[in-house]
This record gives C-alpha cells, sequence and structure tokens, in this order.
C-alpha cells in the first residue's frame, strides 16, 4: 500500500476485517469483490496518517465500524497528532464516527474471533490485533529488532519496549505481521530483546 504501509485482510466466512486501512476500497474490491459486503470493521492500530490513509474510501464504501483505542481516537481527526502535518503539510484527518477499544476486547469475526493488546509507545493508543495465531502490531515492532520511532507526539520508550514484552510474551507459534515491512515469529525477537 502508500507508504510501504502494510495494510492486512482478516477473514472468516465471508466476513472480513480490515486493518491499517492505508489501501484504497476500489482498488481492493476490483481483486475481492465479497469485501463490499463482507467487511465488518476498519481496525487502526494507531492513528497516523499512513495507516489510515484509505480510511474514508472503506467507511463510505462498507459502513464497517471503525474499532480504535480511545486516545488514539481522537488523534484521528488532527492533523498535528496523526502526522499528515508533520510528513505531507497538510491539514487532513478522519473525521467520521469510531468505536473506542480497550485492551483485552474480543469481538467476533465469522466463526472466528479477535482479540485487542494494548501496545502504545509508538503512539500513545497503539494497540495491536491477535487473530488466531496471528498478530497485527501497526508499528510497535518490526523484523531483525526494529521498532516504532517514539518521538512523535504520544511516543515514550519506556512504554513501547515494555509494549514489545507483552508481545514476546505471548509464546511460540505467533506470526507478526508490522505495519512496514516483513512477517516474522515471536521467537525471533527474543534474540534482539532482553526485557
Amino acid at each position: 500500500a502508500s507508504f510501504s504501509s502494510n495494510m492486512y485482510l482478516l477473514e472468516s466466512d465471508g466476513e472480513f476485517a480490515v486493518v491499517d486501512p492505508s489501501c484504497d476500497f476500489a482498488r481492493v474490491v476490483r481483486e475481492r469483490p465479497e469485501v463490499k459486503y463482507g467487511t465488518r470493521y476498519i481496525i487502526v492500530t494507531h492513528a497516523h496518517f499512513d495507516h489510515i490513509l484509505a480510511i474514508d474510501s472503506w467507511r463510505e464504501a462498507t459502513g464497517a465500524a471503525v474499532l480504535v483505542s480511545e486516545i488514539d481516537g481522537k488523534s484521528l481527526s488532527d492533523s498535528y497528532r496523526n502526522a499528515y502535518q508533520l510528513f505531507l503539510g497538510v491539514d487532513r484527518g478522519y473525521h467520521g464516527s469510531y468505536t473506542e477499544v480497550a485492551d483485552g476486547d474480543v469481538f467476533k469475526l465469522g466463526s472466528e474471533s479477535f482479540r485487542i493488546i494494548a501496545t502504545p509507545g509508538h503512539t500513545g493508543g497503539g494497540i495491536s490485533v491477535l487473530f488466531e495465531h496471528d498478530l497485527f502490531v501497526g508499528d510497535t515492532v518490526f523484523a531483525e529488532g526494529g521498532y516504532g520511532r517514539y518521538d512523535l507526539p504520544g511516543g515514550d520508550y519506556s512504554t513501547l519496549m515494555y509494549s514489545i514484552s507483552r508481545i514476546i510474551s505471548l509464546g511460540k507459534g505467533i506470526r507478526v505481521h508490522p505495519g512496514h515491512g516483513a512477517s516474522f515469529d515471536t521467537d525471533e525477537l527474543k534474540c534482539f530483546f532482553r526485557i
């Protein structure tokens, strides 16, 4: 997707959830027409511009519920906090409705469910999404020991390290899908972080 941001589509029994909608809905629906009527959720791991670029197109086309943490929900419409102003010099944001989520919340998707895990540090209200054995972490942590910057509004280094330790503590067999770059296993993180 745009700005080298990863967007993910979760699917169970014809129902979908899109994680970090950075790719325009029209482009996706050409390849997957079933998302038009099956998308139930639009999940925002954190409210930075490169992860919400296409949020309006998804919301308008599907009417799906936008899920975001309370803290980052307030940043969606704030061009300073969502970094549109900083990186692109424009006053832009998402001004539609959203549903606030918190650590431990569980949502049904088809015959399965996904769980919200609070992973702040890159932003004040970053979340990760655990769906079966797949964890979608936004910009909390990347392959080979990389992690999200913490010098933007709401960022905090020690909080970020704690969030990474929570991800590691999920144990073996979890595939981690970051907001940028390649996916990896939780086991691989242990080589890079002693926390």
